[in-house]
Order: structure tokens, then sequence, then C-alpha cells
């Protein structure tokens, strides 16, 4: 159903053009995709199905609650994204 929903055509659009390359397989086209379509969830620009606005509602709970966390043990989200993504 999320991979249905994400294969909207200004969705895919949005992920192919930023990896024009080539560099990534269709499962992982499929993965962007969907975070994609739940930043758009975030910013308001995306009104999910019930199923999906339920599976995007436990995801910003479980960031939440993951980054409260990591602030109670000392990190910033500046510093817990690098530690997790090395950027």
């Amino acid at each position: 159903m999320l991979v249905k929903a994400a294969a909207t055509p200004s969705v895919l659009a949005s992920v192919k053009r930023r990896y024009a390359k080539g560099e990534l397989v269709q499962t992982e086209l499929q993965e962007e995709a969907i975070i994609d379509l739940f930043g758009r969830y975030q910013r308001g620009e995306f009104s999910p199905q019930d199923a999906i606005k339920r599976l995007f509602i436990r995801l910003m709970k479980l960031l939440g609650a993951l980054l409260n966390e990591l602030r109670g043990a000392g990190f910033t989200a500046k510093h817990a994204f690098h530690e997790v993504f090395g950027e």
C-alpha cells in the first residue's frame, strides 16, 4: 500500500531527479519515494489514507522518542544525525 502511494508521478519524478545518474536499483528508488512521501506528509503537502496516516504518525512518535532519548544522553539532533549517517 505504501509503495503504491509513493508511486505517484510527482514523487517518482522528484526521486529520479535526485538520482539522475541511475545509481539506485528499483527497490532503493521505492524506498526513496516512500521517504519523499513521508517528508511531504510532514510538510502538510500530502494527506494519506487512514492506514498510511497511522503508520506515519507512529513513525513520527518513534523518531521523536528516539530524539528525546538521545537528548537525555547528551546528544543533539545534529550529533545524532552525524553518528547515524556520517554527515
